[in-house]
């Protein structure tokens, strides 16, 4: 999944896309690389797994971003926390269903998995305000942001998560609960969210061609 999202990143941006693993991220280090856009991906154990040390470098880089800055479902969890906000599981379920078992999602958690529809602000400045008023997204979450974070906004909603989508309202800072990367030729609503951010990081470096 990791190297099919790089490869979309990359046609997506028409740039090269470069993994790196979190515990090797530092703010010098995106200084050498100069990137255009930040991508922090999604997680597979919980947030508490983590020792506070792997994490707190990519916490300080939340508070001043120097970079465009995107964030996907675990690391959208984790930038609300940096700003402030509170987050937990969604809920318990109220009716069993069958399913395919998931190896991540305990089987009592309320969750979003699989292609769902979300709801687009679409205010005017914001990075999605050109997209359809509703998309479906790739789910795969039993966790959600509980409050809106200090400074920013909520761009997208669901059903299920009220807090789908966020933007700083003066840093240049993105998260968002659901997987844009994992889209279909059918269901490519994720890929147009995705080309929207590579336009919204290019109007931001309009805006800052020298960045100190």
């Amino acid at each position: 999944r990791r190297v099919a999202a790089k490869y979309r990143f990359e046609e997506i941006g028409a740039e090269p896309c470069y993994l790196l693993h979190y515990s090797r991220f530092s703010a010098k280090l995106l200084e050498e690389l100069n990137p255009r856009v930040v991508i922090f991906s999604g997680q597979n154990i919980d947030h508490s797994e983590y020792a506070a040390d792997e994490i707190t470098p990519i916490q300080s880089y939340f508070r001043t971003p120097g970079f465009p800055t995107f964030c996907i479902c675990g690391s959208f969890q984790l930038l609300a926390k940096t700003y402030g906000a509170s987050i937990g599981p969604i809920g318990n379920k109220t009716v069993s269903g069958e399913g395919r078992i998931d190896p991540i999602i305990p089987a009592t958690a309320r969750s979003e998995t699989g292609f769902c529809s979300i709801e687009l602000g679409r205010k005017p400045g914001t990075a999605f305000h050109r997209a359809s008023a509703r998309m479906e997204v790739f789910q795969h979450h039993f966790w959600e942001v509980k409050s809106l974070p200090d400074g920013f906004q909520t761009i997208a909603t669901s059903p299920v998560t009220k807090i789908q989508a966020i933007q700083h309202e003066t840093k240049p800072l993105i998260g968002v609960q659901f997987h844009p990367e994992d889209y279909e030729e059918d269901r490519s609503d994720g890929r147009i969210l995705i080309e929207q951010v590579f336009t919204w990081s290019n109007q931001y470096e309009e805006s800052n061609p020298i960045r100190n």
